[in-house]
Order: structure tokens, then C-alpha cells, then sequence
């Protein structure tokens, strides 16, 4: 019996959908709600227009935060003509109100019920009986038959024969308005052929039926002649189901006024008078109400009125707004009642599989339907024989090789169900169609997915993330090996290989090694592609010569095979075809395309195919048949709705959703406009009556496909997408307008509407509302709106938006967390590397940087990429103040908003991402002269010795050239408005150029000699230029005339900068001199000096503080140019560079060499001398005090360095050491800090005068450990050579000393007791003051760790022999052993309780030990190396712990859960927190950097068991979907207060530990409002920010003032 439980359900469908069970796999989830709005056309207009007023807004808004599209399929909207009239658009609704039935995720159908019947459309069809009779009667009964004749026509191939109703609106468009004459008559002509049509169909059917003649025993026949449209409609959705629509009555009152005037009543008195409709009318309500539920029916009663219900009417206007409510909320439930039961996926690694791979299993299933396998039996049969023998021994994988649509993949789907048949229901089956979701596209995910797949049947849990091809590969061949030992078969198909990305980007041999290597017996692999000249396919068939038996060449389209499939067709669809009808089909297809077969063989399931269509020059290429097609919708459709609606799919990057679609249609003014024609509208949206047209008439031309959890529309081939750009895409202008419609769209700028211009009067009309649906990064706390992720940032891309693709995209923290937490950090890399081959920018390079070192982080967690970000940036944010410092703001408001635990970087120990060198541009032909363009990606450059070229330096793609000089060109500028560029050669002229036509318009000859150099001012009105004659020629850009002459150079004058307030000169010379000059008085300033080789070009930052030197030595010179300080050298060339520029905005340096262009990133600091925080030496020690405010740490070198923890900053410096510190001890009232160091001194150091107090130097070696005991008033201290003393902190008077040799030692809480270890497997135990002995311990091998309990009744030791031991730290007695690690037990630690043991091993694995069972509660498995630290929080629910890994962790040891954790990049020798457990100094192996960690949001112990989770770690599963990292930001537009229905986060709780309050007031990191932008109407991924949880009236972020 079947399972109602819906978390049953979800397993077995998840059990089938993994095993591959064709038969027994779910549906794909339903992603939109449709509701079909259906009325009779001449009532409810302003009902109608009511419900998509508010209604449709506000179960929009409800649907999204599911992720789910709503769409209001109202026929009526902007349709001209009612549907009734024209039968075969009626049927086409009735078709589209199926499919809402169908696809819809709930609710489907709204009724409006009133006092009209409505008209009868005439049937699509007629028997041949009833054809007859009813022709009979009519000519009987005098009508004119003739109409009957000329539109019903006789298609003798239907089985039975029928008469089919031929359009009856046969014009070239859609209806429009009656605009003018013409139209009008055309209206008055379709209505009478209506009218006759109908009434003689009508009388002949009566008669007939009457007489006994026609539809005696189908009743319903004979109905359909005399049941109006609106009742089939209502027909159809109560049989498709009766539950799932909402009916609306409208009564109105038969009142009239005082004068008599006529009321709504009276104007449906005609309806009234005809009982028969009247009565029909009252049945069909009596039917809905009698069927549908109670809480589906409304019904309403208003006071007639002068005219239809009026929205000045106040008693109409309150039934309008309690109708569109009570649709709204009745809506929602049954949606909502929808959502409990309907099989949902989690947004987790499982749920994302099993998405995947049913994707999959149901294209399958639905290539099977329609798989004829006539002719294909010989090869089916073989392919089973292969199969067979694969079970028994090692075998090849199985090719099938065919050419691109002869039928290879209806062919696989039906190998993969008799594959199922062949090894029985425990079969493992895995297809894979390439190409039809964008996983499927990629080798390396494909892989992954199969053997992420296979570890979840085998029960296996590995992660796989970090695998690259050569592990997967491996991986699954283990895998298989594994299937092979046990009873199950599995079989993968992999259909159309050639179409994998990898092969496309020449990532040949992984591909090669997987399926070169022979297969295990169980193990099948089943691959198709086409014959073609791809390396890997030749190089595995080579591999394959001695074993062809296993290719199989699949057979091309054939007359038989042709035959076949047009016979299978027919008789399908109940049709028949003439024999030489068939023949001369047959023979035309033989000649044309794969496609074009497809394309006839739809066409003939309704008979569309005649001998005058294949006469008529049917088209029989690829070309021809698209040309025709699109040929045919323009002329239907009009050439402005073709154009948007092949425009806009094509330039999506991976296909658009309905929704999307008809929302960037409605907003297209020119589209809107040509269709609605109307200025009077108070809202444009595309009618759906002509996107259900027009979508049934595209045909095969368009696809759907499943993507990020939407059915999206794309072409479904890819020569029909080239076609489409061919055809439609040669204007730049018009390509750049659909990315920024795309673009706008998903920034939702037109949520609230879009003006209009209005060609008729040519007015404006501002925000006329379209109807947008929202476009939020996150639909809710558990979904991300992955089609926007993936969208938005490729629109923009190839708009060439380079601000708002950092702005919002890749320069946004949200956005970017959204695309590494939705896909995959590796994914993100590529996008940025596809950013990075189209454009040149500095801070894209510096954060594709920072992702990448942060790439292993990030692949296991992707929330780190906040410390990641913080970690790196932070030192050289402040370089980059546009994007890069706010993305580092945004980070911090991110951490100030997250609610689970968090460790977050205070300062920064990481190495700086900064790389100089961007970009390099490689010329074969030459380019020593450059001249960037003010976009960064365009360049002027020499090419070869006379001219000049234009390069787009992404792409390194040559533009255009500029030619004319007749001598070698040595030096070119641009003008600063990019309106001409100038040239100097050695023919001794200088040349202007018109930039846009490359023609000259000016020559200047003022110099005898090559002219070697230019520069100009910013206004473009002068022009200085430096000669081989040693002179600099001041001339005007207008006249062009000589205004002065500088002399006074020794040698040739090379390079030349002018500052940018006009006053200085910077020029440099052949003598290897730079000169700093007065422009104004000519007088020499100064020198700059450290560049070796002769200066060949200079460039001078707008800040007048930097200037740049290009010299011989093929170096470039960074100066400070006022103080003459050396900056910075940068090397990157092979030979002398030749010229050297600055970008418009500063963030680019261009350098030239040789046949070399060089893109270097631009750090204007202002001295390489800066103060830095760090360690000279390598640190050996940190400590924390006990208040947690201030951190120390020690060196190498002797320096003791103190931090401000509440400020994050150094404070000052300990200096008295000579030897490397050894050990710091603070007090625990603050007072003081003991250090020890290697030069044998021990000193006490005052901690407000810090200054040293005592000096202790009376041990003979270097001293390892101290202890500050008997409150702070003395201090136990003990040397390398095993000498222990005791003395007075306050003046280093020794109160004792005593020899016991030791390798570490602890003390008991009172400090009464110590307990050493000497490097062996024993301890003892002494008293402290005295030195004697209590007692000793043993292990049997060398102890490694020891702890006390705080009652200093329990010591705990781990030892090289594996083992926790628990001993009575009095008795020495031993009270429980603690075994199960599998390493060296390196650290343990104690609660306070005595009751939990954890102990860390030198593999990673952290234990959870219960003392009184010595059973182990809890295996921590995740770090990865030794751990270094283990340390309890102060609730004692919580463990800190720390490793050589590289990572700190928290982790819950009651629940035995990983909570949190960072990546240090550096392996962690130890880490050190206050009491409070929110601040952390750690000291990381080989760094001279201390890292300052907070523990944000500190967490709290469960009080019990029962308690409520305070945190999200504690519900983390495989079959729910995780709580996002980010919060959803959904404008809301609901005006029925429709509660949230996504549980929501639990508030962040107060915890008195938390460091945020304390330092909201020192924020250091704010972005500076100079270079904050001006926020837009409506972009949504900042605007709407929730304030700070816990304070409603703040609008900053706390966390902003941590760093």
C-alpha cells in the first residue's frame, strides 16, 4: 500500500531516483503556479483588471518566497476579439488551460460567474455524417451553404474522415484596435462568417439530431454545437479537478432609477429572454456548486448601476476590494496546502543530485514515448549481447558512433529501460544527456555527480569537492571495482560526448583515461557522439582497433528508416497517407537535413503536409527552414515581437523562464506599444493570448530546459541560435539595448514601472506599471534565486557595464557568497576568468586573486569567505577605495548580521593578493608607442615602424590602423576627450589625428630634429613636444603656432610628463637624467635618482605625487615626485621599455617594450617606508591577560610585543630580552606579566608603567616554563636543566629551589601540588613549596599532555601508547583508561565537573570521553593534522580547538557537532583566548604576524534537552535545506498580510560574552562617503537592508568597526 508520509515519500523517490527506476521516478517538481482566469469576454473587464491589479501582485509576491512563478494566463487581457469567435485560438486556450492543470503547483483556475451564458464557438470539426446532415437540413431550411463548403474542408486522411474548420481570421498580424478604417471592416466581415457559420450548424445539428439522423448515443457531440465557450471552459477544469480553482458569483440587483434609465440588468435582458441560455446558465452554477467546494465559492451582490461595475461607485469599489481579497487568500491556502504535501528537494548536495540526475531519468522516459524502433532491432540486439557478456569478465565500453540527428538518443533511452529488463530492479542505471542542464556540460561535474551518486547508494560518506580529474577518475574506477565484488550491475550512458565544454577547451586527457581504462564485469558504459575530427574520439578509437566489436555505427536516415517513421507518426495521431504521397515525401526528405524530418513528421500529425507544400520549393536545409519559420512569424506576429522574443532568448545566457520572458516583453515599450496601441492603459503587460500563439507556433525551433530549478526556453539546436544572430544581431546598438533590458530585469528596476512614450501625441508617461515579478538574491532563508546569480553578472559583462558588474556582482559580498555557497568557489574562478579575458580591470584582478588563495577554504566552507576577504584585503583596501575597501565594509556587515557563531580575523596576517603585473599583450608586429583609451580596454599602440593601431586588449584583437607618416613614429598621445590622437615621428612632424574616421587633419613642423616626445594639457589647448634637436616646443592645439621654446638640455630631450595643475615639468634624458622642472619659470627643481639606464619614457599620476620612469635597464621606476623617494621597481620586460602611461582613472599603468604591452595595478602610496606591527623574527610565544584586553607576544629576537585587544592595534613594545622568549605569564589581576627568555633572565614587568620591576637571574640555563601562583605574589619557574625556583614576584627573593628533572609540568589548581613529566612514561607528583614527593604515574610509553581537574581531584595524562589515563591525583590511583585513538594522544583537557574527558590526537581526531563509562561519546574527525590546542569555553558545552591543519574549530561536545571555524593558512602552534572566550591571540608556525581573533556570537549552553536549538548547526541534514548564510530581501507588495511561510531564523541571541558592544565605536573601516554612489531607484541588492537585529534603529553595522 502506498505511503502517505511525506518523509517516506521522499526517500523512496530519492532511493528510486539514485538507482535510476524509470518506472517509478516522481515527476519534475512544478516551479510555477497557473492560474487560468476565465469569464465571459463582454463581463468582469474591470474585475478582471481588478484581480491583475492586486491579486496577481500579491500571490506573487506569496509564490516567490517559495521560489515559485506565478503566472495570470488571463485570455481576454488586450485580446480584441473574443475567443468564441475564433474556434482554433479557443481551442489553443483550452489547450493552455490543460497545461495550467498540468504544470501548476496548486491552485490553476479562477471562474467569474455573472449573468451571461456567452457564445458558442463553432466546433474545430465535423464528422462526415454530421457534415452531411447538417448540410442537408440547412439547404433544406434555405440557408446559404456555400459558407459551410468554402470554411469546413474534407481531410481524407484522418481515419475516419472529417471536415476541419479552416482559420477564419486569416490577416497578417494579431488583432489590434480598431485604429481605422480598414481594420474596422475587416472586424464586420470575421463577424459575419461567425454569425452564418454558427447559425446554419446550429439549425442542420438540431434538425438533425432531431430527426434521429446524428449523435443519438454521444450526447456530448451533439452538445458542443449549443454549449457557449465559457461553459466548456468551466467544463474542462471542474473534470481536471474541482478542488484546485476559485468561482466568483456576481449577482446584481434588478433595480432601476427614477428616470428609467438602463441598468446593467437591462443591458443582459437579451440573455434573459433566451431561457434556453438562461437555464443553461443556472445549471452550470447549480454544477459548480454542487462540486466545488464551499470554501472555493464566493459569491457577491451589488447595486446595478448606469453602466458596467464602476470604480467611482463606492459600494462597487468595496465588492472589488473584498472580491480580489478573498481570491488572493483562498489562493494562497490552497497553494500553501499544496506546498505540505508536494515532494520538494533540499537545497542540499543530495537534493541537488537527485534534481540533477531526474532531470535526466525524465528526459529519458520522454524520448522513450516516441522511440520507433523499426530497423533498429539487429543493433538493439547486439548492444543486449554486450551488456550480457559485460557481466562476466573485464570489457571495453560500449560507442555508439551516428551522425548528429539519425536518432541515437531515442535509441539509448531504449537501451537504458532494457538494460533495467536485463539485470533485474536492482540495476544501477545513471543517463546523462549532454548539454540538456548546464552540469551535464562538464566532464569533471558529470564525473563527480556519478560518483557523488554512487557513494550515496553505497552508503558512503566522502567528500569529493577537492578532487581534481585524475583523483575522480580513480575514484570511480575504485567505485567500480567495488560494484563489480557484489550483485548489482551498473550502467552509465553518456549521449552526445561531443558536446562536453572540456573537449571544446582542449582538456583532452582526463577524458582519454576514463574511458580508455578496461571495465570490471557489472560495470557498463554506454557513450554516443558523432563522427567527427576531435582529437579524443581518434584517440580512442585508436585505442580500440582490436576491440571494434563493441563500436556500433548507428545508421543515418534512410528511405525505409523515413518510411517507417512517417507510418509510426500517423498512426499514432489516427491518420493515413496515399502511397504516392508517401513516396514523394520520402524521396524529398532523403535530401534534407535531420531537422527538416522532424519538422515535416510534426506537421503531418495535423495534416499540414500536401503535394503542394513539398512542390512549392519545401525547404530541405537547416537555413532554409529556419528563414521560413521566422519568415512566417513576423508575418503573423509582426517583426517587433519576433525580434524581442529571438533577441532576448538568444543573448540569456542560459535560457529565460516564461516569467522572465513575458515580464522583459512587457517592459519593452516598442513591443508593448505595437500590440496594445492604446495611451489610455493604465498598466502594459503582453498579453498572453499572443504568447500562447505564438509560442505554438515556434515550434521545434524552441526548447525547454530544466535549469537552477526553472524551465527555462532556449533554442534547440545550436545552428538555429546562429541563424537568429545572424538574422537579427548585426547592430551593436540593438545587442547592447537586450543585455541592458536583461540587466534591468534582474535589478528590478521596473518593479514599479517603466515609462512610455507615447508615439501618437508623443507625450510621457511616467511609471506606467508593467507587473513585474521581483528578482531578490535569495527567495528565503533556505532558497537562493539562482537564475538572477547566474544572469545578472554575464548581462552586465557583455554590456560592458564594468561599474555595476563590480557594484553589484563581482564586487558585491552578497552576490559573490551567493555564487560560491549556491554552486561552487570553482565556478566563481571561471566566471572571473571569462570577466578577465573581455576586460582589464585592477581591483577584478586583485579579488580573483584573493579567491583563488582562498579557493581549499572556501571549497569546504564557504562561509569563511568573509575572514578570507577581511583577512586579505584589509591592509590594501584603502588603495582601492571605489570597490574593493566597501567590499571589505560589506564583509563586516555581513558578520555583524550573521546569527550562528563566528570567528572573525581583527587584523591581518595573511600575504597581501596584490600581484603588479595584470595583464600583458604580446605584438608580433611592434608596439613601443601606446596610448591607452579612457576605458582601460582599448589601445593605441606602433605598428611596425609608419603606423599606428588600435588593439582591444582583452582579446588582443587589432581594430583599426592609422597610416601616414613617412619616417618611423616615436611618440603618440590621446587627447583627454578621446576626440584625436597625436603622433611625433623622425620625418620631424607632428600629426593629428581624427580618432573615429583614423584620417589626419593637422601637421606641425616645428623641430629639426626626430621628435621624440609629447604631452598636453588637460583642457587639450597645448601641446609641449621634446626633439632629438634638445629642445621642448610649446604649441597651441587651435592655431597650431609656436607659443615657446625651452632650451637648455644637453642631449636629446626622450620624455616628457607635465603635472596636471600645469606648474611642473618632469623630463628625462639620454644622459640617464630625470629633471624636475618649473613649467611656468622653466627653473630646475630637482633630480630623481636610483633608475639605471637612460630614461625613455615617464608618466606622471594625476595626484602630482607619483611619477613613473621607463628606462633602458628594462625596468620601470616608481618616484614619490615631490620628495624624490624610490618607491618601487617593477620588472616584467625582457627589453628596454619604450613607453610608459597611466590610465584615465589611475588604477593602470600601460608599460611598452619590444613587441611587449605591459597591464601593471597601480598602489599610489605615498613612501615603501611604513610603519609595520609585525615581529622582526619569528614569534615563540602569546598570551592573553585574564581581563581579555590586552594580548602579548614574543619573539625571537627578545621583543615582547602588547596588543589592544579592545582596538585591535599594537600598543607598545617590551625590550630588555637579548635571547629569543621563551614563555609570558600575565597575572591574573592584570598587574603584571612575567617573561622568560633563552638569555636565562626572567623579568616582571609593570603593566601600567611598563617598565621592569624585578629581574630574576639566578637560574643557570635558559628558562622553559613559568607559573605565577599564591595570588600573584609568587612565581615558580623552571630551566632546561631541571631546576625549579620559587620566588617572591615583588623584589625576586628565591623562597626555594629544588632539582627534578622535568620535560613540562602543570599545577594543581591551589598550586600546591606539581605534577611533571620527564620526557619518558613516567610523572610524579610533588608538593610545590617543599619538593617531595606524593606520588607517581606510569604509561607505557612517553607521556605527552597532562591536565588537572579544578577540584584537583583528577590528573588526566595521554601518552605515545594511544591511551587517556585518569588518575586520583592524591593516590596516584588509576581510575579509568581511556582507549580508542588510533595515533599519539597529544592534548587532553577536563571539565570542571570531572564528568568529560576530551583528548586531540596527533592525526586530528579529537574524542569526547565519558570518565565514569571510559566510553567514548563523540569522534571529531575533521581537522586533519596534530592538534595543538584543546580548550574549553566557560560554559563548558563548547571546545575550542586548534591544529597544524591550519584551522581553529568550535565544536558543541555535548551534541558532538562542528559549530565553527577558520582557516589560518599557517599551521596553529598554539591559541590563546581571554576568559570570556571572545578574544584570541594565536601563534602560527614560522609567521611573524600575530592574528587577532573574536568569537562573535559566543554561544550559550542548552539547559536541557528539551530545550529549543540556539542555533542552526544543531538541524543540519541531508533532507532539509540549510539555512542560508544571507538574508532574504524581499520588498513586500502584499496587501493582505500574508504571513511569511518559510520558518523564519531564530533571533541572535544575547550573549553576554559578545565583543560587538564594546567596540561599535572604533571602526576604523568605514567606506568614505566620497566614494559612496549614488544608490539607484531600485536595486535591491543593498536597498531594503533589515536593521541590526536586537537594535531596530540602527542603520550601520556594528561589525564594521572591527577591523
Amino acid at each position: 500500500m502506498a505511503t502517505t508520509d511525506p518523509r517516506a515519500c521522499y526517500k523512496i523517490a530519492v532511493q528510486n531516483i539514485l538507482t535510476g527506476k524509470l518506472q517509478d521516478i516522481p515527476e519534475l517538481p512544478r516551479q510555477t503556479v497557473n492560474i487560468y482566469v476565465c469569464s465571459n469576454y463582454s463581463e468582469f473587464e474591470v474585475e478582471r483588471a481588478a484581480l491583475l491589479k492586486d491579486t496577481f501582485p500579491t500571490l506573487q509576491y506569496h509564490c516567490l518566497k517559495y521560489g515559485i512563478d506565478l503566472h495570470w494566463v488571463d485570455v481576454h487581457h488586450a485580446n480584441q476579439i473574443d475567443h468564441a469567435k475564433n474556434t482554433h485560438m479557443f481551442q489553443r486556450h483550452m489547450s493552455t488551460l490543460e497545461e495550467c492543470h498540468r504544470k501548476s503547483s496548486g491552485p490553476f483556475f479562477i471562474c467569474l460567474l455573472g449573468s451571461k451564458y456567452g457564445k458558442c464557438p463553432l466546433p474545430n470539426y465535423l464528422d462526415e455524417a454530421e457534415f452531411t446532415h447538417i448540410r442537408n437540413e440547412a439547404f433544406e431550411g434555405g440557408k446559404d451553404i456555400r459558407q459551410l463548403d468554402e470554411w469546413y474542408v474534407k481531410d481524407e486522411y484522418s481515419v475516419p474522415a472529417l471536415y476541419k474548420l479552416k482559420p477564419i481570421q486569416d490577416v497578417s498580424k494579431n488583432r489590434k484596435l480598431c485604429v481605422n478604417q480598414r481594420e474596422h471592416q475587416q472586424s464586420v466581415e470575421e463577424e459575419y462568417i461567425y454569425s452564418s457559420l454558427l447559425d446554419i450548424i446550429q439549425y442542420g445539428a438540431k434538425i438533425a439530431h432531431d430527426e434521429g439522423n446524428i449523435n443519438q448515443v454521444h450526447i456530448q457531440k451533439q452538445e458542443r454545437f449549443f454549449t457557449s465557450a465559457f461553459e466548456q471552459e468551466v467544463a474542462l477544469a471542474l473534470k481536471l479537478n474541482c478542488r484546485q480553482g476559485v468561482f466568483i458569483f456576481r449577482n446584481i440587483e434588478e433595480t432601476k432609477d427614477k428616470d428609467d434609465k438602463v441598468s446593467l440588468a437591462d443591458l443582459s435582458q437579451k440573455d434573459k429572454e433566451d431561457q434556453t441560455n438562461q437555464e443553461k446558465l443556472n445549471n452550470l452554477k447549480y454544477e459548480v456548486d454542487s462540486k466545488v467546494p464551499r470554501t472555493n465559492v464566493f459569491s457577491f451582490t451589488i447595486a446595478a448601476d448606469n453602466s458596467e461595475v464602476s470604480s467611482e461607485n463606492p459600494e462597487h469599489v468595496t465588492y472589488l476590494e473584498n472580491m480580489t481579497a478573498a481570491v488572493a487568500m483562498r489562493l494562497r491556502d490552497l497553494f500553501d496546502e499544496n506546498e505540505k504535501t508536494k515532494l520538494c528537494f533540499p537545497s542540499t548536495k543530495k537534493g541537488e543530485l537527485c534534481l540533477e540526475t531526474l532531470v535526466h531519468l525524465q528526459h529519458c522516459n520522454e524520448l522513450l514515448k516516441v522511440y520507433n524502433g523499426s530497423g533498429l532491432e539487429i543493433i538493439l540486439s547486439k548492444i543486449q549481447m554486450l551488456l550480457m557478456n559485460g557481466t562476466k569478465a573485464e570489457h571495453q565500453l560500449i560507442i555508439v558512433k551516428g551522425d548528429p540527428g539519425c536518432g541515437k538518443s531515442h535509441f539509448l533511452s531504449k537501451v537504458c529501460f532494457r538494460a533495467r529488463e536485463l539485470f533485474g530492479k536492482d540495476t544501477i542505471l545513471i543517463p546523462r544527456f549532454i548539454g540538456i542542464t548546464p552540469k551535464s556540460k562538464d566532464k569533471q561535474k558529470i564525473l563527480r555527480d556519478i560518483c557523488v551518486q554512487l557513494n550515496f547508494v553505497l552508503q558512503q560518506n566522502i567528500s569529493l569537492d577537492e578532487y581534481d580529474d585524475s583523483h575522480l577518475t580513480n575514484y570511480f574506477y575504485g567505485l567500480a571495482n567495488r560494484i563489480s565484488k557484489g550483485q548489482r550491475n551498473l550502467v552509465i550512458m553518456l549521449d552526445g560526448v561531443e558536446n562536453l565544454e572540456n573537449l571544446v577547451n582542449g582538456e583532452h586527457q582526463s577524458m582519454i583515461d576514463w574511458f580508455s581504462v578496461k571495465l570490471p564485469p557489472k560495470v557498463h558504459l554506454i557513450i554516443s557522439y558523432r563522427p567527427s575530427g576531435n582529437y579524443v574520439f581518434q584517440k580512442l578509437e585508436a585505442k580500440r582497433n582490436n576491440v571494434v566489436d563493441s563500436m556500433i555505427i548507428f545508421p543515418s536516415w534512410t528511405s525505409e528508416r523515413i518510411r517507417d517513421a512517417i507510418l509510426f507518426i500517423l498512426s499514432k495521431h489516427k491518420r493515413v497517407i496515399a502511397k504516392n504521397k508517401e513516396k514523394l515525401i520520402v524521396s524529398h526528405l532523403l535530401r534534407a537535413s535531420p531537422f527538416v524530418l522532424q519538422h515535416v513528421l510534426c506537421l503531418m500529425k495535423d495534416g499540414r503536409v500536401d503535394n503542394n507544400v513539398i512542390n512549392n520549393h519545401f525547404p530541405i536545409s537547416n537555413e532554409e527552414i529556419v528563414h521560413k519559420k521566422l519568415d512566417q512569424l513576423e508575418f503573423k506576429f509582426g517583426s517587433e515581437i519576433v525580434e524581442a522574443v529571438c533577441r532576448y532568448i538568444t543573448l540569456s545566457n542560459l535560457g529565460l523562464s516564461e516569467t522572465e520572458l513575458l515580464d522583459i516583453l512587457s517592459c519593452n515599450n516598442d513591443v508593448a506599444l505595437s500590440i496594445l496601441r492604446s495611451s489610455n492603459s493604465e498598466f502594459f503587460r503582453f498579453p498572453w493570448y499572443i504568447w500562447i500563439h505564438l509560442k505554438n507556433e515556434i515550434g521545434l525551433l524552441l526548447a525547454q530546459r530544466y535549469v537552477h530549478r526553472k524551465v527555462v526556453f532556449c533554442w534547440s539546436q545550436g545552428f538555429v541560435e546562429d541563424i537568429i544572430r545572424r538574422r537579427y544581431m548585426a547592430n551593436v546598438d540593438s545587442i547592447c539595448g537586450i543585455h541592458s533590458d536583461l540587466t534591468e530585469l534582474f535589478l528590478e528596476t521596473w518593479i514599479e514601472g517603466k515609462r512610455v512614450l507615447l508615439k501618437e501625441n508623443a507625450t510621457l508617461k511616467e511609471d506606467v506599471q508593467r507587473y513585474v515579478c521581483h528578482q531578490p538574491l535569495l527567495y528565503s532563508e533556505t532558497k537562493y534565486n539562482k537564475r538572477k546569480i547566474n544572469e545578472l553578472w554575464i548581462q552586465l559583462l557583455q554590456l560592458g557595464d564594468t561599474r555595476r558588474l563590480k557594484e553589484y556582482t563581482l564586487c558585491n559580498f552578497e552576490y559573490l557568497l551567493s555564487m560560491i555557497d549556491s554552486s561552487s568557489v570553482n565556478t566563481v574562478l571561471q566566471n572571473f576568468r571569462l570577466a578577465m579575458s573581455r576586460l582589464v580591470d585592477a581591483e577584478i584582478f586583485l579579488i580573483y586573486n584573493c579567491l583563488l588563495k582562498s579557493c581549499p577554504v572556501l571549497m569546504r566552507q564557504p562561509t569563511q569567505l568573509a575572514n578570507e576577504l577581511i583577512g586579505y584585503l584589509k591592509e590594501i583596501k584603502d588603495y582601492f577605495p571605489l570597490y574593493v575597501e566597501p567590499l571589505v565594509t560589506q564583509s563586516m556587515q555581513w558578520c555583524d548580521t550573521y546569527s550562528e557563531p563566528l570567528f572573525i580575523p581583527m587584523t591581518s596576517w595573511l600575504p597581501s593578493p596584490y600581484l603588479p603585473l595584470v595583464a600583458s599583450l604580446d605584438c608580433v608586429d611592434g608596439a613601443n608607442l601606446i596610448a591607452p583609451l579612457r576605458n582601460n580596454q582599448h589601445i593605441l599602440c606602433s605598428y611596425g615602424l609608419l603606423d599606428i593601431a588600435m588593439y582591444h586588449v582583452p582579446s588582443k584583437k587589432l581594430l583599426k590602423l592609422f597610416s601616414g607618416h613617412r619616417s618611423s613614429v616615436r611618440c603618440i598621445i590621446l587627447s583627454h576627450n578621446e576626440q584625436y590622437c597625436i603622433s611625433g615621428s623622425e620625418d620631424c612632424t607632428i600629426r593629428f589625428w581624427k580618432f573615429a574616421e583614423g584620417l589626419c587633419t593637422r601637421v606641425i613642423r616645428e623641430h629639426l630634429g626626430a621628435v621624440l616626445c609629447l604631452t598636453m594639457t588637460s583642457d587639450d589647448d597645448i601641446v609641449i613636444s621634446g626633439s632629438d634637436d634638445t629642445t621642448i616646443v610649446v604649441f597651441s592645439v587651435m592655431s597650431g603656432k609656436r607659443i615657446d621654446v625651452l632650451k637648455g638640455h644637453t642631449k636629446a630631450v626622450t620624455a616628457l610628463k607635465l603635472n596636471s595643475n600645469a606648474d611642473l615639468l618632469a623630463s628625462g634624458c639620454e644622459d640617464s637624467s630625470l629633471n624636475v622642472l618649473s613649467f611656468t619659470t622653466g627653473s630646475w627643481i630637482h633630480q630623481l635618482k636610483g633608475h639605471k639606464g637612460w630614461v625613455r619614457s615617464l608618466a606622471l599620476a594625476n595626484n602630482c605625487n607619483h611619477v613613473f620612469a621607463g628606462c633602458q635597464d628594462n625596468m620601470i621606476y616608481l618616484y614619490n615626485f615631490r620628495t624624490t623617494e624610490l618607491l618601487d621597481v617593477f620588472n616584467g620586460h625582457t627589453s628596454s621599455v619604450t613607453d610608459i602611461r597611466i590610465s584615465k582613472d589611475q588604477s593602470l599603468i600601460f608599460t611598452a617594450s619590444e613587441g611587449k604591452i605591459n597591464l601593471w595595478s597601480f598602489l599610489p602610496k605615498m613612501t615603501k617606508h611604513v610603519k609595520s606591527d609585525e615581529h622582526k623574527c619569528m614569534i615563540t610565544c602569546v598570551a592573553v591577560t585574564s581581563d581579555g584586553k590586552i594580548g602579548m607576544s614574543g619573539g625571537t629576537d627578545g621583543e615582547v610585543k602588547l596588543w589592544d585587544l579592545e582596538t585591535n592595534t599594537y600598543s607598545e613594545s617590551f625590550l630588555g630580552h637579548s635571547g629569543a622568549v621563551a614563555s609570558i605569564e600575565p597575572a591574573s589581576n592584570g598587574a603584571f606579566t612575567v617573561t622568560s627568555a633563552e638569555d636565562r633572565k626572567i623579568k616582571v614587568w609593570s603593566m601600567t608603567l611598563a617598565i621592569v620591576i624585578t629581574n630574576y637571574e639566578k637560574h643557570d640555563s635558559f628558562v622553559r616554563q613559568i607559573k605565577i601562583i599564591e595570588n600573584d605574589m609568587q612565581i615558580l619557574s623552571y630551566d632546561v636543566m631541571g631546576h625549579f625556583h620559587l620566588w617572591q614576584a615583588e623584589d625576586g627573593a628565591t623562597l626555594i629551589s629544588f632539582d627534578r628533572h622535568a620535560f613540562t609540568f602543570i599545577l594543581s589548581t591551589d598550586c600546591q601540588l606539581l605534577v611533571t613529566a620527564r620526557g619518558d612514561n613516567c610523572a610524579r607528583v610533588w608538593k610545590t613549596k617543599s619538593g617531595t614527593l606524593v606520588t607517581g604515574i606510569c604509561h607505557s610509553e612517553k607521556i605527552t599532555c597532562m591536565c588537572c581537574d579544578i577540584r584537583d581531584k583528577y590528573l588526566v595524562t595521554g601518552s605515545e601508547d594511544k591511551s587517556c589515563k585518569v588518575w586520583d591525583l592524591t593516590t596516584g590511583k588509576l581510575t579509568q583508561v581511556l582507549v580508542e585513538h588510533s595515533t599519539c594522544v597529544i592534548k587532553v583537557t577536563i571539565k570542571s565537573d570531572s564528568s568529560t574527558v576530551i583528548s586531540g590526537a596527533s592525526d586530528g581526531c579529537i574524542m569526547v570521553w565519558e570518565v565514569s563509562s571510559g566510553e567514548c561519546i563523540h569522534k571529531l574527525n575533521t581537522h586533519t593534522s596534530c592538534i595543538t590546542s584543546l580548550k574549553f569555553l566557560s560554559n563548558e558545552q563548547f571546545v575550542i580547538s586548534s591544529s597544524k591543519d591550519g584551522t581553529i574549530r568550535l565544536w558543541d561536545v555535548v551534541l558532538g557537532l562542528h559549530v565553527a571555524m577558520i582557516d589560518m593558512h599557517h599551521p596553529v602552534l598554539s591559541c590563546s583566548m581571554s576568559e570570556n572566550c571572545c578574544r584570541f591571540v594565536v601563534h602560527l608556525e614560522n609567521c611573524k604576524r600575530v592574528p587577532l581573533l573574536c568569537l562573535h556570537n559566543c554561544p550559550e549552553p542548552t539547559n536541557s534537552s528539551t530545550s529549543e536549538p540556539n542555533f542552526s548547526y544543531t538541524n543540519r541534514n541531508e533532507d532539509t535545506s540549510p539555512i542560508l548564510p544571507i538574508h532574504p530581501k524581499i520588498s513586500s507588495c502584499d496587501r493582505y498580510s500574508i504571513l511569511y511561510p518559510v520558518p523564519k531564523r531564530s533571533n541572535p541571541r544575547v550573549s553576554t560574552a559578545s565583543p560587538l558592544p564594546e567596540i561599535v565605536r572604533l571602526s576604523p573601516i568605514r567606506a568614505p562617503k566620497k566614494y559612496q554612489t549614488k544608490p539607484t531607484k531600485r536595486t535591491h541588492l543593498r536597498v531594503n537592508m533589515p536593521s541590526r537585529r536586537g537594535n531596530p534603529s540602527s542603520s550601520a553595522s556594528a561589525l564594521c568597526t572591527i577591523v
